[in-house]
């Protein structure tokens, strides 16, 4: 459009190598332009470059992936030979010294000890269920025991065995408050030292198991 305005006003002008104002403006304008025109050229030509050079790094991540593997896993071979050859300097060096002590065919490292996965003794769960037994075995025998040693009158059938006489009457036992109160507590606490011996119970288990 500005070279068209150009051209418009040197046909119009009266000389042929005169130039009007607004003819010498529009060719500034136009030079200016055409200054602009070369800058973003130039700018698109340095942006071009970089998104190549991006382009090229995105392509090449791969390769430097792999060989970021490939060193890892040298290194991951060189560490494994590495500790080989440093425990055959180690069987070097006891066979050496062997050697030098004269007992050489006294000691002589064939295999590396294993660590077992188990204890082969005492067997744990053997233990356990025959401590149960035992133990069941043992109230028994002691409540039997006490019971038959216990020479304490409780009732009119202990009178009776007692005295080879039938009472006349008994007095039955009378529950207020502070016999209550007495049965609650005794119950708590059977309860709780059934609970302590279940968690006992439980914990040896886990240890021993």
């Amino acid at each position: 459009a500005l070279q068209a305005r150009i051209a418009a006003g040197e046909g119009s002008s009266t000389s042929g190598t005169a130039r009007t104002p607004m003819t010498m403006q529009l060719q500034t304008q136009l030079n200016a332009i055409d200054t602009q025109i070369g800058a973003l050229q130039a700018r698109s030509a340095e942006l071009r470059g970089k998104l190549g050079g991006l382009e090229r790094q995105i392509v090449e991540t791969p390769q430097v992936e792999r060989e970021y593997q490939n060193v890892t896993r040298d290194l991951t071979i060189a560490r494994a030979k590495y500790e080989q050859l440093l425990n055959r300097q180690m069987d070097a060096e006891v066979t050496e010294a062997a050697i030098a002590g004269g007992r050489a065919d006294e000691f002589r490292v064939v295999q590396a000890p294993l660590l077992p996965t188990e204890p082969s003794k005492p067997q744990r769960a053997v233990i356990a269920v025959v401590g149960i037994i035992l133990a069941i075995i043992i109230a028994l025998t002691f409540t039997v025991a006490r019971e038959a040693l216990d020479q304490t009158v409780r009732g009119g059938r202990d009178v009776r065995d007692v005295l080879s006489v039938s009472p006349l009457v008994s007095i039955p036992s009378i529950r207020n408050s502070v016999a209550l109160r007495r049965r609650t507590w005794r119950f708590v606490t059977i309860a709780a030292c059934v609970t302590a011996g279940i968690w006992a119970a439980f914990q040896g288990l886990q240890l021993w198991l």
